[in-house]
């Protein structure tokens, strides 16, 4: 099985965006094409390796916006206002 970096590992920064894992002697480059990110808050992703944070993940953005939509019903601000108004 090959290694995993995770919080057990002591992650040495290199230069510029270039990371190394000091037990396994793997690198990590950490830009827009970063695969160790994971969901932070509502406006960023942060690498698990090294700390940096990211932009939402396109596929983040997405479900965040479905989950708003399932929230109020699946209508959008239009269809509220017409069944509101009684001119659906």
């Amino acid at each position: 099985m090959a290694h995993q970096c995770d919080h057990r590992c002591v992650i040495e920064h290199c230069f510029g965006n270039v990371f190394k894992c000091a037990s396994s002697g793997m690198q990590h480059v950490c830009d827009c094409n970063c695969d160790q990110r994971v969901y932070y808050d509502n406006y960023h992703s942060i690498c698990k390796l090294s700390r940096k944070l990211h932009p939402p993940l396109e596929s983040e953005m997405v479900a965040d916006i479905m989950r708003k939509r399932s929230a109020d019903g699946g209508f959008g601000e239009r269809a509220k206002r017409a069944a509101c108004m009684g001119t659906a």
